[in-house]
């Protein structure tokens, strides 16, 4: 009995194998005709220091756009991966007449970042969409705290909510140099009203 579970487990095993082996392959290959475009041509619309997002977040975004029949590379679904990402605000690809992939990127850009009084952090971009506040960037831009509710991250928060008015703040304070300088802290009462806390002193 013990032989023809043996057997049977063997057959099986026989016919398995190729499948998870050419699975594998195209995975492999996915990876390699990737790096082979190497140097893949990556730009960004803005400058990229400070950034919430690096190419190595970006490269399995892209893979996953490989079209193994032929192993060639769905351009279209290549922007949409890659614009699933929360950092990325669109993405255009495209390849040249000698084959090398371009693919240009425009990053969200953070105008506020909030500290929720759960100890976690988000960012506000300038179209009022929350973002997770990565590690290992730094945006220096005004903070929120107090009352506040902690936003869901990659959703646009709406034009009417707390954090529209927080935005449209900014963009006012943005308007004026000294303002935006001296600006450290938006902190949001209960009543909903603001108080701004600058960088030097003790006003409000």
């Amino acid at each position: 009995m013990n032989s023809k579970i043996t057997y049977r487990l063997l057959r099986s095993l026989k016919l398995v194998l190729p499948l998870l082996v050419g699975m594998g392959l195209v995975s492999l290959q996915a990876r390699v005709h990737l790096q082979d475009s190497d140097p893949i041509q990556w730009h960004w619309q803005q400058p990229k220091t400070p950034s919430l997002v690096n190419i190595e977040e970006l490269m399995p975004l892209a893979e996953s756009a490989l079209i193994s029949e032929g192993n060639t590379l769905n351009l279209d679904e290549l922007e949409k991966n890659i614009e699933t990402h929360p950092a990325v605000k669109n993405c255009e690809a495209w390849k040249t007449a000698n084959g090398k992939l371009h693919i240009q990127i425009n990053e969200r850009v953070p105008v506020l970042r909030l500290l929720h009084s759960s100890g976690r952090h988000r960012y506000i971009d300038e179209e009022n969409h929350a973002l997770p506040a990565f590690l290992g960037a730094a945006y220096r831009v005004p903070i929120i705290t107090g009352a506040v509710p902690l936003a869901p991250e990659g959703h646009y928060l709406g034009n009417d909510s707390l954090f529209a008015r927080l935005s449209r703040l900014q963009h006012y304070l943005a308007q004026d140099s000294f303002w935006l300088a001296m600006t450290e802290q938006i902190d949001v009462l209960p009543d909903t009203q603001f108080v701004l806390i600058p960088k030097l002193g003790q006003h409000e």
